[in-house]
């Protein structure tokens, strides 16, 4: 096969969510030889790669906040875990825990988390956090994951029973602001 052809399993599951997402780790993998963010890029200067423009969107997202140093980190929305491996390896928060909906997403975090012992990642829903404790969490990270949930405000309830009082929830996604209906990227910082 030709580098420019795609794989016609590529096409047909690119139809659902989770058939997107298992498209898109796929053809990372092929393309990159190593699984990249799952997030939209944040472009700052020409000539840079996709993955240091996915890490701009989580650099720019993160610096509306303190340091995540000795924090405890809640990824909603990790996706196959890349975005929270680089919080745990360059910010030294004291626990990451991604959650996910998909278990094919997850299957592939837990793969790549090695042996780091404070990042954990499970299967969960974010309008549930069903396997998060009450005021446990000192940031909540949501990026470009909350415009699937269907009942927005049942996550909303989650996140505030799971920040710790002085809890910072930053969410990062794509709404549609405009007449015209075109999408565009919104970032919020929420003090809880």
């Amino acid at each position: 096969m030709s580098t420019n052809e795609t794989p016609s399993y590529l096409l047909s599951t690119a139809n659902s969510t989770s058939g997107y997402y298992k498209s898109l780790n796929s053809l990372y993998l092929r393309l990159f030889g190593k699984h990249l963010m799952l997030h939209y890029p944040y472009y700052k200067s020409d000539f840079e790669s996709l993955e240091t423009r996915q890490l701009n969107l989580t650099d720019y997202c993160l610096s509306h906040i303190d340091s995540l140093e000795n924090k405890r980190v809640l990824e909603v929305g990790c996706g196959n875990g890349i975005q929270a491996l680089y919080m745990a390896d360059s910010m030294s928060p004291s626990k990451i825990t991604g959650i996910d909906l998909n278990p094919d997403n997850i299957s592939i975090a837990l793969e790549n988390k090695a042996d780091r012992e404070n990042i954990d990642f499970t299967v969960d829903d974010a309008q549930k956090l069903g396997t998060i404790a009450d005021n446990s969490v000192d940031v909540l990270l949501c990026i470009e994951s909350a415009f699937h949930y269907p009942q927005k405000e049942l996550f909303l309830a989650q996140v505030k029973r799971v920040l710790k009082p002085s809890g910072k929830f930053v969410i990062t996604d794509i709404i549609n602001k405009s007449p015209d209906r075109k999408y565009r990227l919104h970032a919020k910082l929420n003090q809880h």
